[in-house]
C-alpha cells in the first residue's frame, strides 16, 4: 500500500468535511501557556511561539482533565484574551499548536491556571480615634467597614504616613497600644485590608493619641484576679474591689506575655467578668487594670490569672418555681427553694408570660435564694423566671415555673 497516498487522501478528506485531527506527538512543540488571575475584563493567556506553527486552538475546562475540555478560541498570535470567562471561576487552559496541514498537537500536562478576577471594590478608610488620658495605653477604635476583612494599624511621630510603621494588624475594631511611651504623642492610622489581601490608606486620616505619665498619688494597684477551669459557658474572672477604682479593663491573652494581650471588656458596678467569648479546652491569661475618676489606668504585667473554659457539662437541674411579691412600694421581692447541685442562680424578668421576651437581670450566687429588685417600675406587672446553674456554667430553664409581681405605687 502506497502510505503518502493514504495521507493524501486523508488530508484532502479532512479539508473538505472541516474535520481537524488532534495528534498527540513531537511534530510541533506544545507550548507551556500561562494565565493571569488579577484581571477583571479577561483572563489573559501567553505562550512561547512553536516553530512551525500557522495558528494556535485553544482548549478551556473547569478541570485539569484535558478531555473535559472544550474549544473556545483560535489565535494567530502567542496570546488570547478569554473574556467568555465568569469572574471568579477557576480555568484550566491548553494551548495547541496546528501546522500548515491543519494537524494540532497537544500535551494534556501543559496548562495554565487562570481566573477573571470580580471587580475590585475600594474600601472606605476610618478616622480613628484615639486616647490622651489614659497612663496603660493610648486607646485606639474606629468604625467598622463594610468589606473589611481585618485592620493594618501603623504608628509614626510625625503626620507622615509614609515615615510610620506597622504596630500590628487585628480584625477588631479596637486597639490599645500598651508600647507607647509616656508623655509621647503618636499619630495612628488604620487601614483596612480586604478578602484579597488589598490594603487602602488615606494618608490624611490619622488620629493624635498620648500616653500620660502615672503620677504617684494617683497610683492604683492593679487586683490579683482569679478564673475558672469548670465552666461549659464561660470563664468566671473575679477580683477584689481597688480603693478609688470606678471601673476595670479587662484584657485577656494566650499566653503570660502582656504586651500580646488584647482588651476584651470593661466592667464599671462589679468586680467579676463572664468571658462567653472564650473557646472551650483554651487556657487564657487574664488581667485586671484598675481606672480612676480621670480615666487613668494601671497595670501589672504580672498580676493575671490563667482559665479555661471546660468542653463537659454536668447533670441537669430542675428550675425552681419562685414566688414575687406584690405589697412592697420599694421593690419586688422574688424568693425561691433551693436546687441541689446549683452553684448560682440566674433572674430573667420580663412584662408578659413570653419567656422568649424576658431578659437577665441579675444572678444570685449560692447559697442565696431571694434577690430584691429594685430595678422595678412602680405599677408594672412583671414575670420571673429563675433558673438554676452548676459548676460547670450550665444553666436550665423551665418557661412555665415563672411568678407574677408587682411594686406598689407609693
Amino acid at each position: 500500500m502506497n502510505t503518502n497516498r493514504c495521507f493524501s487522501l486523508a488530508l484532502v478528506l479532512a479539508l473538505l468535511t472541516g474535520s481537524l485531527a488532534y495528534a498527540k506527538n513531537d511534530k510541533l512543540a506544545v507550548p507551556q501557556p500561562y494565565a493571569t488571575t488579577t484581571m477583571t475584563d479577561q483572563v489573559l493567556l501567553k505562550w512561547n511561539a512553536s516553530e512551525g506553527a500557522v495558528s494556535y486552538k485553544i482548549r478551556r475546562g473547569t478541570t485539569a482533565t484535558f478531555s473535559q475540555s472544550k474549544s473556545i478560541g483560535t489565535s494567530t498570535k502567542i496570546s488570547y484574551s478569554d473574556t467568555t470567562a465568569v469572574a471568579g471561576t477557576t480555568y484550566y487552559y491548553w494551548v495547541l499548536p496546528v501546522n500548515q496541514n491543519g494537524v494540532a498537537y497537544y500535551n494534556s500536562g501543559k496548562y495554565a491556571v487562570g481566573k477573571r478576577a470580580t471587580e475590585t471594590v475600594k474600601l472606605e478608610v476610618p478616622t480613628p480615634y484615639a486616647t490622651t488620658d489614659r497612663t496603660d495605653s493610648v486607646g485606639l477604635s474606629w468604625k467598622s467597614i463594610s468589606g473589611a476583612k481585618s485592620y493594618r494599624i501603623y504608628r509614626g511621630t510625625t503626620t507622615t504616613l509614609s515615615a510610620a510603621s506597622v504596630l500590628t494588624t487585628t480584625s477588631s475594631t479596637s486597639y490599645s497600644d500598651i508600647t507607647a511611651v509616656a508623655e509621647t504623642t503618636y499619630y495612628y492610622w488604620v487601614c483596612p485590608i480586604d478578602v484579597d489581601g488589598r490594603q487602602w490608606t488615606d494618608a490624611p486620616k490619622y488620629a493624635a493619641g498620648r500616653r500620660l505619665q502615672a503620677t504617684v498619688s494617683a497610683a492604683l494597684t492593679p487586683p490579683q484576679p482569679t478564673a475558672t477551669t469548670s465552666y461549659t459557658s464561660y470563664i468566671l474572672v473575679v477580683w477584689s474591689k481597688v480603693p478609688n477604682a470606678v471601673q476595670y479593663r479587662v484584657r485577656r491573652g494566650t499566653s503570660s506575655n502582656y504586651s500580646k494581650s488584647t482588651q476584651i471588656a470593661v466592667v464599671d458596678d462589679r468586680t467579676c467578668y463572664y468571658d462567653t467569648t472564650a473557646t472551650p479546652g483554651v487556657t487564657y491569661y487574664y488581667w485586671i487594670n484598675p481606672v480612676n475618676a480621670a480615666g487613668q489606668g494601671w497595670y501589672n504585667s504580672s498580676r493575671y490569672s490563667t482559665g479555661k473554659r471546660a468542653s463537659s457539662s454536668a447533670g441537669k437541674l430542675t428550675p425552681p418555681q419562685p414566688t414575687a411579691t406584690t405589697v412592697s412600694t420599694n421593690y419586688i421581692y422574688v424568693s425561691w427553694p433551693e436546687v441541689s447541685g446549683a452553684v448560682s442562680y440566674r433572674i430573667r424578668r420580663g412584662t408578659s408570660k413570653d419567656y422568649a421576651k424576658s431578659t437577665q437581670i441579675a444572678q444570685v450566687v449560692a447559697p442565696g435564694t431571694s434577690y430584691h429588685d429594685y430595678t422595678a417600675t412602680p405599677g408594672v406587672t412583671y414575670y420571673y423566671w429563675v433558673n438554676p446553674e452548676n459548676a460547670n456554667g450550665d444553666a436550665w430553664y423551665n418557661k412555665g415555673k415563672y411568678a407574677k409581681g408587682l411594686r406598689v405605687k407609693k
